[in-house]
């Protein structure tokens, strides 16, 4: 973990998608391009992503993007339902 991975503060509950996506790029010391290439999506498509600038986000580049962040589960629902596409929880339907 970098030095400045280790004095990033994570965003309140009521951030941004952006101000998270932020976060987790700094956290793993990345660029949007360096995440594009992890997730093999376009660049430029991963900026509008960011800044707000696509409106229908699909679960699966969500999980591409979820993947190479190495999010946790719970991570990965919390940014999901930043660009709502938000779960409901499985445990009324499945017993576990």
């Amino acid at each position: 973990m970098t030095s400045a991975a280790k004095k990033l503060k994570k965003p309140n509950k009521t951030a941004s998608f952006k101000e998270y996506m932020n976060y987790y790029l700094n956290k793993k010391d990345w660029s949007q391009s360096q995440l594009a290439m992890a997730a093999r999506l376009n660049q430029s498509y991963v900026n509008k992503l960011i800044n707000g600038k696509v409106s229908d986000v699909s679960v699966d580049v969500m999980i591409c993007i979820c993947l190479p962040l190495q999010l946790t589960v719970s991570e990965s629902k919390d940014l999901l339902s930043r660009v709502q596409r938000a779960f409901s929880t499985a445990v009324e339907l499945h017993d576990y």
